[in-house]
């Protein structure tokens, strides 16, 4: 990006927010393939499998999944959400490199 792109970037950039999108998806179990509009995708044992709003499919790992998403929970669910965020959350601490 040229210097004058980033400062009319920084200067006139403003904040948004992404709308509210409601998604499905399943934990895989297994390593599977899956062909998407940007080529084949790897989805590996713990990921997610997640069906967009267009109806198309895409895997997404445990980290980025529990970043972006929510469940829609009943009070049944509510433990096995919290415990498989905490997870992904202490993998994302253990798997950053430490800064000297």
């Amino acid at each position: 990006m040229s210097d004058e792109i980033f400062e009319e970037f920084k200067k006139n950039a403003r904040e948004y927010v992404a709308k509210p999108v409601v998604i499905k998806a399943v934990r895989l179990r297994k390593q599977i393939k899956i062909s998407t509009e940007d080529g084949v995708m790897t989805g590996k044992r713990g990921d997610w499998l997640i069906q967009g709003t267009q109806g198309e499919f895409y895997p997404c790992t445990p980290v980025v999944f529990f970043k972006k998403y929510s469940k829609i929970l009943n009070e049944a669910e509510q433990a096995e959400w919290e415990k498989n965020e905490k997870e992904a959350k202490r993998f994302l601490l253990h798997s950053r490199p430490s800064i000297s």
